[in-house]
């Protein structure tokens, strides 16, 4: 019987200090003094699933005592890789494009891990900004 394999990365956080920007400023550079950029509060729990999503984004950085930005943030700490094993479903049957919507390598500690990627079947409407 044929089946698919996944694996996901289990990823840590650590948002440390942040800034707070409004929902349209994802082209923002990097701030030097903080780590990460985040969206003000939600104050409404009826709104959209997509806008709930892009309250939820965090944009994360670090910064070098010289001042320039690290393209792998160490604030990211992946702990755990879960292998997942799908069997096909007789009746479910489509055809879906996995989008990628970010590629790149993660430091943690003294280990990089690279070649790391995000995909998405639903696609993306805006990327991430990229350093």
């Amino acid at each position: 019987m044929k089946f698919t394999i996944s694996y996901f990365l289990k990823l840590q956080v650590v948002k440390g200090r942040c800034r707070t920007v409004d929902l349209g400023s994802y082209k923002l550079e990097p701030s030097s003094g903080y780590n990460c950029h985040v969206p003000p509060v939600v104050k409404s729990r009826k709104l959209s699933r997509y806008v709930m999503h892009r309250f939820s984004q965090i944009y994360l950085f670090e910064s070098s005592a010289s001042g320039k930005f690290s393209k792998t943030p160490a604030n990211v700490l992946p702990f755990a890789v879960y292998t997942v094993k799908f069997f096909p479903l007789a009746s479910a049957k489509f055809n879906l494009k996995m989008i990628n919507v970010w590629s790149g390598s993660l430091k943690s500690g003294p280990q990089v891990y690279y070649d790391i990627g995000l995909y998405s079947a639903g696609g993306v409407l805006l990327k991430p900004l990229s350093l």
